[in-house]
């Protein structure tokens, strides 16, 4: 009777706390912002009356129809407040906001204006020297954005406008992440557009790479790695793609080295 009894008291407590998390999820899609919550500290089952859970703080900064939506929150040190959590949003905003007590860092958010962001923030070194990097557009408008790079206070340093297809004039957006690596120069960016091409960039200047503009033949939408393959002491990049138009029922992963071939 013992055992049963203690089965059946596990049982209700696990049901309690996916209820919960169900609801909290639910919150945040409807909100369409932020929320920071510590973290719990685990009981016995057979000790445990709920899940009890505790906001930190909230911020709502959602626009109808025009949400939080699939960018994720990446931490990064910005100011000396400590960590600060990174966002994007539909809204046509970048948003930084400071972990320990929901308030904006100094000179966020910026305005892409009014440009969906829907990809997450990459960050290159700490403080005031940080160096924030989105890539701006949706599927939505996929003929507006480009690559952004912004400065821990949140100034503009430099932004680059991809190609829709090589000699073409028309510019197009970026829905991923840009990944950080030690490519042509010590820190190098490298993301997909909505266009044919992927541009890597030099994370300082802006200045894009030797062999970039790299013709993908499709749009882009995956966030690439980069990885320190034994290829002439750089990293080079892993990423999702397109197959070949006879193959194009299965997906791919290709590499490729940092001058674009």
């Amino acid at each position: 009777m013992g055992s049963r009894a203690s089965t059946r008291k596990t049982k209700k407590t696990t049901t309690r706390r996916g209820v919960a998390g169900a609801l909290l999820a639910g919150a945040l899609v409807a909100t369409g912002g932020i929320v920071a919550v510590p973290a719990l500290t685990a009981q016995p089952a057979q000790a445990a009356t709920g899940l009890a859970v505790k906001l930190a703080w909230s911020k709502n900064f959602g626009i109808a129809g025009k949400p939080v939506a699939k960018s994720s929150p990446m931490v990064a040190t910005l100011d000396s407040k400590g960590s600060s959590v990174l966002i994007g949003d539909r809204a046509g905003y970048e948003r930084a906001f400071h972990l320990s007590d929901g308030t904006n860092v100094s000179g966020w958010p910026v305005s892409t204006g009014g440009i969906p962001v829907d990809s997450t923030a990459s960050v290159l070194g700490s403080g005031s020297t940080a160096r924030v990097f989105f890539g701006e557009g949706n599927s939505g408008s996929p003929t507006r954005g480009g690559y952004r790079a912004i400065t821990a206070a949140g100034h503009l340093a430099w932004s680059v406008k991809p190609a829709g297809q090589p000699g073409k004039a028309a510019t197009v957006g970026v829905m991923t992440g840009l990944a950080i690596g030690n490519m042509q120069s010590n820190a190098s960016v490298i993301g997909g557009a909505m266009g044919q091409t992927q541009d890597l960039i030099d994370a300082a200047t802006g200045k894009v790479g030797r062999g970039f503009p790299w013709f993908e033949a499709d749009t882009n939408f995956t966030t690439p790695a980069v990885s320190d393959l034994g290829i002439g002491g750089r990293d080079v990049i892993v990423e999702g793609a397109t197959p070949p138009r006879e193959s194009r029922s299965a997906s791919a992963t290709r590499t490729a080295a940092t001058c674009g071939s």
